[in-house]
């Protein structure tokens, strides 16, 4: 399956790009179907997969509360290995359909989707919940 065969899910995917962004020619999205996925698409050809979560840590213990946010970014760009100096090299993609379809391309094939919540604790810290959810 090519990424130049997809058709950009507009139901699916919801414009979130910032005034700042916009200005640098970059436009955000956040995926609808998968809570704390958003991609991007810039004029100079790249598209990124950000996934947000925040953990809430909870000690009942000393009565604490801590929040951590976890955010990943990377380039989705497929990548092709130049001959002269064996590191590969993002293909940049030039057309703003192209780059639109990528991202539909990324979403149908992503394998590992981030839960909704997850709760936990560990045996070492009695009286400690770790509670993680997309933001």
């Amino acid at each position: 399956m090519s990424y130049f065969n997809n058709n950009f899910d507009t139901t699916r995917f919801v414009d979130v790009t910032s005034s700042n962004e916009g200005a640098r020619g970059t436009r955000t999205f956040c995926d609808t179907l998968v809570p704390g996925v958003y991609y991007s698409e810039n004029s100079s050809g790249r598209v990124y997969r950000k996934i947000r979560r925040t953990t809430v840590i909870q000690d009942r213990v000393n009565n604490t509360r801590q929040e951590l946010s976890d955010n990943s970014t990377y380039c989705i760009n497929p990548r092709v290995v130049q001959r002269t100096n064996m590191s590969p090299d993002y293909v940049l993609i030039p057309s703003k359909e192209g780059r639109m379809n990528l991202i539909q391309y990324a979403a149908n094939t992503y394998e590992e989707r981030p839960g909704h919540l997850s709760v936990g604790s560990s045996s070492s810290e009695p009286g400690v919940t770790y509670i993680t959810f997309p933001s």
